[in-house]
């Protein structure tokens, strides 16, 4: 990718009026996710407006916003027995203004890269303590265009959250503040019981590798497989139970699963798991706690190779069918 970005500005951007100042605590859920910032870039096409994404209006509102969402413009931090949690100091946020003689088109299809994340993504040494939990970076093209890049860290925030931080942040900066939904910092409502009620082993948190194919610490590389309309109604169908078709969901991923098994060459006797994550808790997106749940289905490769597809949707339903019944 022959894209070059000149960073112009740097610098934290501190929330406008003066914040609390205290310790989080952070849930198990909170505590089991990637210690690391989630990368996330926006495009904009130019609209002609005089005021687009214009720096010094995204930073005043960014400042304005942060006074509600105040947490973010903490820090990762540890407490004295070593447990992670968020220290709200209101340092603020890094904020980077970049700009390219590159056009945005340059970039095709925008496949997940290493190389995108570098040049529109700010970075971080670390994502385990003491570092920073947000990130963003408005890189200016040639053609008008705009690339909003930002990273917030995963620990502080789940993608639901992230977006109400993001949208927030929009409606200020265009002047929207009647319709604001404050985040609920609160993380206590998904404490542990004490003592804890475990009914069953929960084999889906465990970090062992199945196997030496387990892919937990290989090199990815990334593209986008387009299926068509036809495509997908065909697995729909081909995996349904009589005439009932599947979800293009349910498909799809029973696809994808089977075909990685086909890809991969695994024995037979070898087994192979698929993970996802589940809404169990069914909390707003304003809760600022990590609400979804890690769900696994497993199976032989010797099933896994059949071209009926219902063995993985099976599978599917019976770990939606646990979830329910371990967390409602």
């Amino acid at each position: 990718m022959a894209v070059e970005i000149q960073v112009i500005e740097s610098g934290l951007v501190a929330p406008r009026e003066e914040t609390p100042r205290h310790s989080i605590w952070l849930s198990n859920l909170d505590i089991l996710v990637a210690r690391a910032h989630t990368p996330t870039i926006y495009f904009y096409r130019p609209n002609g407006s005089g005021d687009f994404f214009l720096p010094e209006t995204m930073k005043a509102a960014l400042s304005k916003v942060l006074v509600h969402f105040y947490p973010l413009a903490g820090r990762l931090g540890v407490d004295p027995d070593g447990r992670v949690q968020i220290e709200c100091t209101g340092e603020g946020v890094l904020f980077v203004v970049a700009r390219s003689e590159s056009v945005a088109d340059e970039f095709g299809e925008f496949e997940p890269s290493d190389e995108l994340r570098r040049l529109l993504v700010p970075s971080a040494p670390s994502g385990t303590p003491p570092c920073i939990l947000v990130m963003l970076q408005l890189t200016f093209f040639k053609c008008g265009g705009v690339c909003l890049g930002t990273a917030v860290h995963h620990t502080a925030a789940d993608g639901l959250a992230a977006l109400h931080f993001m949208n927030t942040w929009s409606d200020i900066t265009r002047g929207i503040t009647e319709t604001l939904v404050p985040p609920f910092i609160d993380r206590t409502l998904l404490r542990a019981r004490d003592p804890p009620t475990v009914t069953s082993e929960h084999i889906e948190y465990a970090s062992k590798p199945l196997s030496k194919h387990s892919a937990a610490k290989r090199a990815f590389d990334s593209a986008i497989l387009k299926l068509t309309k036809a495509q997908v109604e065909s697995i729909k169908y081909s995996g349904g139970i009589g005439k009932k078709p599947l979800s293009s969901f349910k498909a799809v991923v029973a696809h994808v699963w089977r075909s990685a098994c086909k890809a991969r060459k695994l024995k037979d006797s070898e087994e192979t798991r698929l993970y996802m994550t589940a809404d169990a808790l069914h909390l707003a997106s304003s809760h600022h706690s990590h609400k979804d749940i890690l769900a696994m289905a497993s199976s032989g490769i010797g099933r896994g190779v059949m071209p009926v597809k219902l063995w993985a949707m099976s599978l599917i339903l019976l770990q939606r069918r646990s979830i329910s019944q371990l967390f409602d």
